[in-house]
């Protein structure tokens, strides 16, 4: 039972990420060149949060920071595919896409990790396809949807980072504990901290800093709180890998509950609206995961 406790709290900390990352733009949306501040202030976040969780279980495997590296280059795109994306495309429908990198996790799973693969688990791929499609249609002479952004091939393109990385940083981290018998995690991110702050600061050398002290002095918790939320997530996947729920339960329900809280924020905090061929796409994509959750 705690187990699911440690799961259904996850999912708050997934759709958090989205949900800060959204609000931060919002609220900077009159600054120019800040958005790839909020990695590197939200990878400073993380760190001082690992850093405490390190401190109180201290181990050391040289072996570990071959992981670390990768996971912190994959953390950073991730981050910054995510806040460019929520920048330049709607909120809703770029967290169903960032809730389909988990998915892509379940299937490397299916593939690589020997997770049962049933008829019902096809059955979900093939209408995650088709929400991905209804959730990216656009009828000829649609309006604006209001305060909703238009979808776009730079939106496009960030999305795919955000894919590509996130599901890039889940397997990388299964499989660091799987190497290990689920131990060094603390160790191992860590020192991924410690690589995003670096690759974060270095994605940033050439940006134009003249508004990053305002959008601090304006916004500096939203990143530091959602380091925070990354690192209470991830904290949680380390407790969730050693427990008996299957990875192709973890991923699935962390992605529907997190689309489900982001488009229930986005709907009546940010009034989000979409087209009914989108609406459908959503909860044509809930219905694949919750099939994939069965």
């Amino acid at each position: 039972m705690t187990d699911y406790i440690y799961l259904i709290f996850a999912t708050f900390c997934s759709s958090a990420l989205s949900v800060i990352a959204s609000l931060y733009n919002r609220k900077n949306a009159r600054l120019a060149n800040v958005y790839k501040l909020y990695p590197l202030l939200l990878s400073i976040g993380a760190l001082i949060s690992w850093g405490i969780f390190y401190a109180i279980d201290f181990s050391f495997d040289l072996k570990v920071l071959v992981y670390s590296l990768i996971y912190g280059i994959c953390y950073t795109l991730a981050t910054t595919g995510l806040i460019s994306a929520l920048k330049s495309g709607p909120t809703m429908i770029t967290e169903y896409v960032k809730s389909l990198s988990l998915i892509f996790v379940s299937v490397w799973g299916f593939i690589f990790w020997q997770e049962p693969f049933t008829l019902l688990v096809g059955i979900g791929l093939v209408l995650i396809a088709i929400a991905l499609f209804l959730c990216l249609s656009k009828r000829k002479n649609e309006l604006i949807i209001k305060n909703t952004k238009p979808i776009t091939l730079k939106w496009a393109l960030f999305c795919l980072i955000l894919l590509t990385c996130n599901a890039g940083c889940s397997i990388i981290k299964k499989y660091q504990q799987m190497e290990f018998n689920n131990q060094h995690g603390m160790q191992f991110m860590f020192f991924a901290s410690i690589i995003a702050v670096i690759v974060a600061f270095i994605l940033s050398l050439k940006e134009d800093k003249t508004n990053w002290k305002t959008a601090i002095k304006k916004t500096w918790y939203l990143p530091m709180l959602s380091g925070l939320s990354s690192a209470t997530l991830n904290y949680l996947y380390l407790i969730l890998f050693a427990s008996s729920i299957s990875t192709s339960v973890i991923f699935p329900v962390i992605a529907v509950g997190g689309l489900a809280i982001t488009i229930t924020v986005s709907f009546f905090i940010f009034k989000e609206r979409l087209s009914k061929l989108q609406w459908i796409g959503i909860f044509v994509g809930a219905v694949a995961v919750a099939l994939l959750n069965i």
